[in-house]
């Protein structure tokens, strides 16, 4: 009966072993399909099931069968305000954030399709640090965090009239940042802010301290 056993054992795992691996297929999308560029730099798929792209040429949404494209228009001020789309983000009211590599944020209005834009304003106090944005986040208390090439900054209400507090590195004090440029935001289950650095590593800010 056991050798029945080890027999019956022994052909069963050749079987599993033997047997065909799944088989996936493959979809490619290009510039003939609709795509404004062929550098991803961020996906998200939004709540109402859109797939969002950040290329280099612009910000694109996908129905499932064909590319939407938001591009940069200088003679109209509610369009992206930069091509170069390195972030995405939708915040807990289903609204899109769009960070760009030179243009601020853009926030999308889902009633216009249309943008609004966050910048830099140089000498205004609570304005975002700096124009290139290289990550969003928002935590479960509902602050919206970007992060920039000069800085994390951090909105405590992501209403009108959108007021920035800045975080910078200032040397020779351990409590601030490690570095200027800042490249990847997360939040844990125990409530903390993971700053991911340019060549300068990692800081835990603690939320409920902040």
């Amino acid at each position: 009966m056991l050798k029945r056993f080890y027999v019956w054992l022994f052909c069963g795992s050749f079987c599993w072993l033997s047997s065909p691996a799944q088989s996936f297929r493959f979809h490619h999308y290009d510039l003939k399909d609709g795509l404004p560029g062929r550098n991803i730099h961020a996906m998200l798929q939004d709540s109402r099931g859109y797939m969002w792209f950040g290329t280099s040429d612009g910000l694109c949404r996908f129905d499932g069968y064909s590319f939407t494209t938001y591009q940069s228009n200088p003679s109209d001020s509610s369009s992206l305000s930069f091509n170069a789309v390195f972030c995405l983000m939708e915040d807990q009211q289903g609204r899109l954030w769009v960070g760009t590599g030179g243009g601020g944020i853009n926030v999308y209005d889902w009633k216009t399709e249309r943008f609004f834009t966050l910048k830099h304003q140089a000498g205004k106090k609570g304005s975002l640090s700096n124009d290139y944005v290289l990550d969003l986040l928002q935590d479960k208390e509902g602050r919206i965090w970007a992060a920039t090439n000069e800085g994390l900054n951090v909105l405590e209400q992501a209403v009108s009239p959108y007021t920035w507090r800045t975080y910078h590195r200032i040397p020779g004090n351990e409590q601030s940042l490690l570095a200027e440029e800042i490249t990847a935001l997360e939040t844990d289950s125990a409530g903390r802010l993971w700053i991911g650095y340019s060549k300068a590593g990692l800081s835990c800010l603690e939320l409920t301290n902040s």
